[in-house]
């Protein structure tokens, strides 16, 4: 058995965090007394336990949640008054309001702006010190100048859009509190987050690319994400790099199988265009690797696309858009209207179809398989119809698999809790890529901590649509590679931080 002082080496401040984040409360604070944090008392020990009891404040219900908010903001209070730390002050501040001492509250926003104008404080970027001024403004309803020092703060550093989304949450959710109208936050939200997809038999593809301009005029995207099929994907894709938008290609295969069916079968002067969007694209990610393209493979390449631009805006704390090319009374897919069920805005654009244009079949294909691993819970097969148990190993590690996705994430859901469980899901071709899916299922599993639920980047993407959310914890290797794995979570909790980034 490892001695003390070792388990402590091991342990690391962002693993804690991390598990905190996660909602494994328990595992999160056992390790807490591991590595030794309960036995100190400096500004660090302080901050991360305050950090802890806040995390599960938020996760509480009403009546234990004030308390909690309470006991959180005394801790990070102390370490303020150790340390000097703007960022300990304002949560302590920030924490106390929440925990209904608003008298506290303002106390605490009148230290920290006393402390800021001294200049006496731990070092911090510009952009969280004014930030952090704009905040302690807010907790003292001086409005004027709280949008001012907001203001002030975005000028310091105009690209730092992740650092701008902690704070619009947080400013946001003080506002709300304060039942004060947050709309002009909207002005420092970046452009919103797009999902596109469209059809390949345009009849007149000048209109269809006016009707396209006009919609991304009144969207105004900073960045697109989908496919590059001929027709309307790819006038979609032409228009985002020639307004200065990013671009990021999503294909259900291998781009050279996927130009062939469905780009040059349209016409050589596709091709042509498919190649210079490929080559003006920020990112090009292939999702399956079918032997050839099938309907399944792109519903599963267009639900990570979804996923995608739906997590960028959730980073972002931006809107998510999908903009959706249908012909003329076509009703959208099952798949589209998830996209509202993960809380996306819709615009779609009907635009006339021609059957002289040749557009050749895709097959339905297998339905993307998805493997269930679970650790510590009882067999799944008791109470949802799986296609079987696939693996086990001695590690107490059980696999099924199912052939939808949606059944997947529903078993893992109804699992008790402190089960750990890891999932993947995408196209099988071949035995090998049932095995390769598993391998990562069952290493995922193995990695969750008790009560988390860790899934691949695929099943990551489309469970977001299921109204999840996905939070990228880090790597997981298997005998096929190093793929990343993300953590699943019934809330928006793991990127919304209640005040400014940090322990």
């Amino acid at each position: 058995m490892p001695d003390k002082e070792s388990q402590r080496a091991k342990i690391s401040r962002a693993q804690i965090l991390r598990l905190s984040q996660l909602g494994a409360d328990k595992q999160a604070w056992d390790m807490f007394r591991v590595a030794g944090w309960d036995e100190r008392s400096g500004p660090d020990a302080l901050t991360l336990r305050g950090r802890l009891i806040k995390d599960g404040a938020r996760r509480a219900n009403a009546p234990a949640q004030q308390a909690l908010f309470l006991a959180a903001a005394d801790s990070y209070a102390e370490a303020a008054r150790l340390a000097a730390s703007t960022y300990a002050l304002v949560n302590a501040a920030t924490l106390a309001y929440l925990g209904g001492d608003e008298t506290t509250a303002r106390r605490r926003a009148e230290q920290l702006i006393k402390m800021l104008d001294s200049g006496r404080h731990n070092p911090d970027t510009d952009y969280w010190l004014a930030a952090t001024r704009a905040e302690a403004l807010l907790l003292l309803r001086r409005s004027e100048e709280a949008r001012a020092s907001f203001a002030d703060a975005v000028s310091k550093a105009p690209e730092a859009w992740e650092d701008h989304a902690i704070t619009l949450r947080q400013f946001v959710l003080l506002l709300e509190r304060m039942g004060q109208d947050p709309s002009w936050l909207d002005a420092y939200r970046p452009a919103p987050c797009l999902f596109f997809s469209g059809f390949m038999r345009l009849a007149n593809h000048d209109a269809a690319r006016n009707a396209i301009t006009a919609a991304l005029d009144a969207i105004r995207p900073g960045i697109g994400y989908g496919a590059l099929a001929a027709g309307a994907d790819i006038l979609i894709a032409e228009a985002l790099l020639a307004r200065g938008a990013g671009l990021h290609i999503v294909l259900p295969c291998d781009p050279e199988l996927f130009r062939e069916a469905s780009v040059r079968a349209a016409g050589a002067d596709w091709a042509n265009r498919f190649d210079n969007l490929l080559a003006g694209a920020d990112v090009l990610e292939v999702i399956a690797n079918p032997p050839q393209l099938t309907r399944a493979a792109i519903e599963l390449a267009d639900g990570v696309a979804m996923g995608l631009a739906l997590s960028r805006a959730r980073i972002l704390s931006t809107r998510a858009v999908r903009l959706s090319i249908l012909p003329h009374g076509e009703s959208e897919r099952e798949l589209d209207r998830r996209w509202s069920i993960a809380g996306g805005a819709t615009v779609v654009v009907e635009c006339q179809s021609s059957a002289n244009v040749s557009v050749p079949a895709t097959d339905e294909g297998q339905p993307p398989s998805a493997l269930l691993a679970i650790r510590g819970g009882p067999p799944v097969g008791e109470t949802f119809s799986t296609l079987g148990l696939v693996s086990s190993n001695n590690t107490g590690i059980s696999c099924y698999q199912f052939d939808r996705w949606e059944d997947a994430l529903h078993a893992a859901l109804a699992l008790p809790e402190g089960v750990a469980v890891g999932v993947d899901f995408n196209v099988v071709a071949s035995p090998g890529d049932l095995e390769e899916l598993t391998a990562f299922a069952l290493a995922a599993a193995e990695a969750a901590p008790r009560g988390a639920f860790y899934a691949s980047k695929a099943a990551g993407m489309c469970a977001q649509l299921s109204g999840l959310t996905a939070c990228l914890v880090g790597e997981i290797r298997t005998a096929y590679g190093v793929e990343e794995v993300y953590a699943l979570l019934k809330e928006n909790s793991s990127d919304d931080e209640v005040t400014q980034s940090g322990g």
